[in-house]
């Protein structure tokens, strides 16, 4: 478009003048592109408090089951005798073992060698059987001792055994040797089948016998051993393997790791202290720079420190203060200050873990455990899908001794439901909070009658912590999810309206440029008219003069 054109009726700056009118029409799309990268940054900071629950429902898991807890250090008072290792849940304790002999593969070796490992053996046929498996290799005028050897080893159905040559002295062995430990792996040399000479069952020495190891624990069993085929072993005193290197004796020392337990309970501290901090900035506000945060707000994000803190304050789910060891977190160690920090006093855990190892560890991660205060009616099991916490529960017992009803309520509840009588054993039913529990009715005589107990589901302050930052994070109707759907479908209503706007002031600014050069059009227009006119007049003033 031309600017600065000669004449009165051209000086019109058209850019100059979109530029100001588009400058006005932009100012809602502006509004929605900053309300759009407002959201984005809540995106991005919901993202942040997500990551770090993930992290702290990662530690919660961890200390959900008491077996993951109960570390130890396994150490052996001989390691020429025996090494040792142990699994997480193993207890403590000290074991004396004693080893007869250890376990050893089955080993021949012909007695009279060959003048070489190429003299040939002759014709015929070699058998021999290990673990129930027959083999017979055929030889050849030309089969030489070592490809005898090879015969054996090249066998594709060969069960274990592994042929080599021995050269004592200038004179050459076979050697047959089995790949398993333990008794029942023999190699026994068939004479009724084996045909070539030299090589019958009598004429290899047995070098090592094929046995098992053999050990007693405690001086158990007294008379006879414990035989195993493998010198590992890992199934005679739960949860630790012992590496035997000898016979003799050595004692197995299994001793609590108390560190781990102090190193979690610290990361636990750390994580939940870094995860307030987090919403602190996101969700609160700042006395000193008078920011808001960016979700301040968000109910959903404002409770995610109440309901853990909820947790950590309370008795675990199913414990109470008066009839538990420990029952809350706090006689752990684990306290908050007025500023809501978390703290972990050392000497704290240290007493509580010397007074009672057992009950800290049940504070932490019991799962699904019970208890009942009346023996007629006896906790037997729970399931995971047993909700935890305090029951009351009613069985009537004919005069006989068989349930006619059992009922059951969870403490607070004033409706009674129903349990599943089968003999004596009583069944939650699916569906309910008591699903999964599992109590036996005990009649102690005396005629018809009712019975009542209070009944108590444990779940550790782990399992309780995983539970609620299970619910936070679930990928369907928790609260992070919900929080990401609305900013999500927020984002998509705003992308729809910046879509029209944008249309909007692309057709507005195509308008003006039409409207701009339609003017710029007239007054071209107007400029020649006022040029003719003034070449008319000049011209009738000139005759003028000449006349």
């Amino acid at each position: 478009m031309a600017t600065g054109m000669s004449g009165v009726f051209s000086t019109i700056d058209t850019d100059a003048l979109v530029s100001a009118a588009m400058a006005t029409a932009q100012k809602p799309l502006t509004r929605l592109t900053t309300e759009k990268s407002t959201i984005q940054a809540q995106q991005k900071a919901l993202a942040d408090i997500e990551s770090r629950l993930t992290d702290f429902r990662t530690l919660a898991a961890s200390f959900s089951n008491i077996s993951t807890l109960a570390g130890v250090t396994a150490t052996s008072s001989d390691t020429k005798i025996a090494t040792v290792s142990a699994t997480s849940g193993v207890t403590g304790g000290s074991f004396q073992v004693t080893i007869d002999r250890m376990a050893s593969a089955d080993r021949l070796a012909q007695t009279v060698g060959t003048a070489s490992s190429t003299a040939l053996v002759g014709a015929g046929a070699f058998s021999y059987a290990y673990d129930g498996v027959t083999r017979t290799r055929i030889t050849t005028a030309e089969t030489t001792l070592e490809g005898l050897r090879d015969l054996i080893n090249n066998d594709s159905s060969n069960p274990g055994v592994t042929a080599s040559i021995l050269n004592v002295s200038g004179t050459y062995h076979l050697v047959l040797a089995g790949k398993d430990n333990g008794a029942s792996h023999a190699i026994n040399i068939n004479d009724e089948t084996t045909t070539i000479a030299g090589f019958d069952a009598a004429d290899f020495t047995r070098t090592q016998a094929a046995q098992s190891a053999r050990l007693r624990v405690d001086g158990f069993p007294a008379e006879t051993w414990i035989e195993r085929d493998n010198n590992t072993i890992s199934d005679v005193i739960p949860g630790v393997t012992l590496s035997l290197v000898k016979a003799g004796d050595m004692t197995v020392t299994l001793s609590r790791r108390t560190d781990q337990l102090s190193q979690n309970l610290g990361n636990l501290k750390e994580i939940y202290n870094g995860l307030v901090t987090t919403l602190n900035k996101y969700a609160g506000f700042d006395s000193e720079t008078k920011v808001v945060g960016i979700l301040q707000g968000d109910i959903g994000v404002r409770d995610i420190v109440r309901n853990v803190r909820s947790v950590l304050t309370s008795a675990a789910p199913g414990f109470s203060d008066g009839d538990d060891t420990f029952a809350v977190a706090s006689q752990l160690g684990l306290t908050f200050d007025r500023y809501g920090v978390l703290s972990l006093d050392q000497a704290t855990l240290d007493d509580a873990v010397a007074a009672d190892y057992s009950a800290v560890l049940k504070l932490l991660g019991a799962v699904s455990s019970g208890n009942s205060s009346n023996a007629a009616v006896q906790f037997t099991s729970a399931s995971g899908s047993t909700t935890a916490g305090a029951y009351q529960v009613q069985v009537h017992f004919s005069d006989t001794g068989v349930v006619d009803s059992a009922v059951i309520r969870k403490s607070g509840e004033t409706a009674w439901r129903n349990l599943t009588i089968n003999g004596s054993v009583l069944s939650g039913a699916s569906g309910t909070p008591e699903a999964g529990l599992e109590l036996s009715a005990i009649w102690g005589g005396g005629g018809a009658g009712t019975q009542s107990s209070d009944v108590n589901i444990q779940q550790g302050l782990g399992g309780a912590l995983e539970n609620l930052l299970d619910n936070m994070l679930d990928p369907t109707d928790g609260t992070i999810t919900g929080d990401k759907n609305r900013f999500d479908m927020r984002i998509t209503n705003l992308d729809k309206q910046i879509a029209l706007q944008q249309d909007r002031l692309t057709r507005k600014e195509a308008q003006l440029k039409a409207k701009y050069a339609r003017m710029e059009s007239m007054l071209a227009q107007l400029d020649s008219q006022r040029a003719a006119f003034s070449a008319f007049t000049t011209s009738q003033e000139s005759q003028n003069k000449d006349n």
